[in-house]
């Protein structure tokens, strides 16, 4: 087989490969609570962010659990909470890891075109932190807050990846 005849069965496989990535998706989706937070900050008044969160598999009266924050790379930025079940997210609704390591999951989401941070990721020069986070941040940071006062963690197991 040729180079171009394997660009070519590669270039024809995508549709298949989003498809069933969109299809996981939405089948995992019911595995995760869609949350809304209402913001306002800079460009947004009273703007809906809709978050996922992912509750141990069983909750037990009295028991505090971690809260693990995921903040997502580029490729799920959006406004579909859907476009988070990709990575860690999916990981961590597999009922072996959900048994092994409860834990709230909290997925907050970055607006399309925009940053969790104000400067692009390739800036190659070292820039100085802003006083107060960007909107995006703003917003997510809020989603941790509510979810320390709603949710029954632990304060002293708050973790973030991403």
């Amino acid at each position: 087989m040729t180079s171009s005849m394997r660009v070519a069965v590669f270039l024809a496989a995508i549709p298949v490969l989003i498809s069933t990535i969109d299809a996981q998706a939405a089948e995992m989706i019911g595995e995760f609570e869609v949350r809304e937070h209402r913001f306002t900050g800079g460009e947004y008044k009273d703007e809906v962010f809709k978050y996922l969160v992912l509750p141990p598999p069983k909750i037990e009266p009295g028991k505090k659990y971690p809260l693990v924050v995921f903040l997502h790379g580029a490729g799920e930025r959006g406004t579909d909470p859907a476009r988070l079940l990709f990575h860690f997210p999916v990981q961590m609704a597999k009922p072996e890891w959900r048994e092994k390591y409860p834990c709230y999951l909290v997925l907050p989401q970055c607006r399309p075109d925009r940053l969790w941070m104000k400067y692009p990721w390739g800036e190659k020069e070292s820039k100085p932190l802003d006083e107060k986070p960007n909107e995006q941040m703003q917003s997510a940071i809020e989603i941790v807050e509510s979810s320390l006062k709603t949710l029954p963690v632990d304060h002293d197991r708050v973790y973030l990846t991403g």
